[in-house]
């Protein structure tokens, strides 16, 4: 890419990196007749790269905006050619996807000198899309490579950028994870895929220092719900809740270890107490998700979208502006859209009854999407990515 004060006549560039793509492109400016070409058939493959067609963000003023685009990017493509391995600029975007442990793919167009290429390229396997390659065989080699271990690699994305906002609010408690979504991060952090990427320090940080603060905002309520306990009642249901509280967050540790059946035992005995209360509390509907997510490891399929329907009916109760309730019910219709779609994957089905478990997943996505954006206002990430799946297991256009 050439750089910003190359083309001096050009407007501000609006920010490509406001909205996440799949992939990052780099590449040479002398290249991007055959860039264009390749985004089009990445496009047409529902996979959205990030390239900057007018070489603009070269320009070290819009460097920021590139690290934060390789950052929300799960994939970093380089299109190889003798122009792109001697660029300073290219060389500096493939340096900083490395550092961010990124999965990076090497677009064979041009080959260039063996000695000229950097470790990062010349110890990968690449993709030949020369002249004389099959380009529909390349196109499909690109795909495979950028989707593999896919919701992991944009799980590492959405929690690198979130570690690096942490980290530019001086590691501020507030802007750590907490709840569910902690868990399902602690649970990503012990199961890393694929060989040319992994886990970066930033993330082991700010993963630790979530669990941190989440004990530390535990030990504060309990703290204060111990002071404000007046009678015996009050007590004992503090330590009820309380008492239900751990038996989820150890189920939740055992989940992320693997171990489904020892989590059911252990949160068994919280989901019985929570039958016998008159109200639901959010220790109750975080048992029955990981009661759900339990029998999910199991296959248990059928069983596992019990409590979760369970949770969907208590919602009927709930204010609709209660946003952590309404953000929960959300979660217990992704959740059961999972587990029909993995029963879909996983059991020798009849084609029919895959068919029904697909459209109920899709009903029950769409549900938890017009929750999320009316609450939150916004599209959600995790949602997002089940969605994808589903038009992955479809093979839906």
């Amino acid at each position: 890419m050439i750089a910003r004060s190359e083309l001096p006549d050009a407007e501000p560039p609006q920010s490509h990196a406001a909205a996440p793509r799949d992939v990052f492109v780099s590449y040479a400016r002398v290249d991007l007749p055959f860039v264009r070409s390749l985004c089009e058939r990445l496009d047409a493959a529902e996979v959205r790269p990030w390239v900057d067609v007018e070489g603009l963000f070269a320009g070290e003023e819009f460097w920021p905006e590139v690290c934060k685009a390789i950052d929300t990017a799960p994939a970093f493509v380089f299109v190889m050619t003798p122009h792109s391995v001697s660029s300073g600029f290219c060389l500096r975007e493939l340096s900083h996807a490395r550092a961010s442990q990124k999965r990076i793919v090497p677009v064979c167009r041009r080959e260039a000198p063996v000695d000229a290429l950097p470790p990062e390229l010349a110890s990968r396997q690449w993709v030949f899309f020369r002249d004389y390659d099959d380009a529909d065989r390349a196109t499909r080699d690109l795909v495979g490579a950028i989707r593999a271990d896919w919701a992991w690699l944009r799980q590492h994305a959405r929690l690198l950028v979130r570690a690096g906002e942490w980290q530019a609010r001086h590691q501020d408690p507030a802007a750590t994870l907490r709840g569910r979504e902690l868990v399902e991060a602690e649970r990503w952090l012990n199961d890393p895929h694929g060989e040319d990427i992994g886990v970066t320090t930033l993330h082991r940080a700010f993963i630790s220092a979530s669990r941190a603060a989440q004990r530390r905002r535990r030990a504060r309520l309990a703290a204060v719900a111990a002071t404000a306990a007046a009678t015996l009642l009050v007590t004992a249901w503090i330590a009820l809740t309380s008492t239900i509280a751990g038996r989820v967050e150890r189920a939740d540790g055992l989940l992320a270890q693997g171990q489904a059946e020892a989590a059911l035992a252990n949160v068994a005995p919280a989901v019985r107490w929570c039958a016998l209360l008159p109200v639901t509390i959010d220790g109750c509907i975080d048992a029955a998700m990981a009661t759900s997510d339990a029998l999910v490891q199991q296959a248990r399929y059928d069983a596992a979208m019990e409590p979760l329907s369970a949770v969907i009916r208590d919602a009927e109760r709930w204010a609709a502006d209660d946003i952590d309730a309404q953000d929960r019910r959300a979660l217990a219709y992704q959740k059961r859209a999972i587990a029909a779609m993995r029963q879909a994957e996983e059991l020798d089905a009849p084609v029919d009854a895959r068919s029904r478990a697909y459209a109920a997943a899709r009903d029950d996505i769409d549900r938890a999407t017009r929750i999320r954006t009316k609450v939150q206002g916004i599209d959600d990430p995790p949602i997002a990515m089940t969605r994808a799946r589903w038009l992955i297991g479809t093979g839906a256009p």
